[in-house]
């Protein structure tokens, strides 16, 4: 039981999607729950894929593409897309850590949050207008390894704020095995679903991308926070996209 209580947590977190209540949610549980976070993003790839194919049948690649994005943001609650447009505002703000803390923890969105959520998503639906139908592995593997990315971050660096929140749960506090569990529901599928070359790449940017941003939190902010773990999976998944057209035009040419 333990078990399915943990992969619901993991899809309340990820997704807006209802799946029931849990019970009583200890902070041991919500730290296993990463473990299932890049199935639940690959879960969500599918549907994406799944909008695009039959989106296609009907529409352009481009408005197919829109109507998909959309979606596919519905679906995660647009949690962390807006993370993003915390975090880029507290860096664009310039100021002390502790104010830069308290502008990215402020509900509103500024000039430099509304443009990085812009460029965001013009990026996300120029890759996705790119992408061809034809093979479904990039939207397996995209949506998990840039949930990876967050879990990978989660064990790299502690939690910035001084009281505690939500990030505080994972911050530093993510066993090794929940860890290594995470990278093998990422990597093994992903191995019998797609070229070794793309499924080992995606982890690996993932994992490089999680320690960059966690030196770069650490010297800013003194830590990761939930927007910064949001912030990372968004950037993530728009690389993410990239290398696989990057990867299916090398094979086409």
């Amino acid at each position: 039981m333990a078990f399915v209580k943990r992969l619901i947590l993991a899809v309340q977190f990820c997704t807006i999607v209802p799946v029931g209540t849990v019970g009583r949610v200890a902070d041991d549980d919500l730290r296993s729950s990463v473990l299932f976070y890049p199935a639940v993003g690959a879960l969500l790839g599918t549907a994406l894929y799944g909008a695009l194919f039959a989106l296609r049948a009907a529409l352009p690649p481009g408005p197919a593409a829109g109507v998909g994005l959309a979606l596919y943001t519905v679906l995660t609650g647009g949690l962390h897309a807006d993370g993003l447009m915390d975090v880029m505002d507290a860096v664009g703000s310039r100021r002390q850590r502790e104010q830069a803390l308290e502008i990215m923890r402020d509900s509103r969105v500024g000039a430099l949050g509304s443009m990085a959520g812009t460029l965001l998503f013009i990026g996300k639906f120029s890759a996705l207008q790119a992408l061809p139908v034809r093979t479904l592995y990039p939207f397996l593997l995209v949506p998990a390894a840039s949930r990876l990315g967050m879990v990978f971050a989660m064990n790299l660096a502690p939690y910035a704020r001084a009281d505690a929140g939500l990030g505080a749960v994972f911050a530093k506090k993510i066993p090794r095995r929940v860890v290594w569990g995470a990278v093998s529901i990422t990597v093994l599928p992903g191995l019998l679903a797609a070229p070794a070359a793309l499924a080992l790449a995606l982890p690996a940017l993932a994992w490089l991308a999680a320690w960059a941003a966690a030196r770069l939190a650490q010297r800013r902010f003194g830590g990761m926070t939930g927007d910064l773990y949001g912030a990372l999976n968004e950037v993530l998944e728009w690389a993410g996209w990239l290398v696989c057209l990057m990867f299916l035009h090398a094979g086409a040419v």
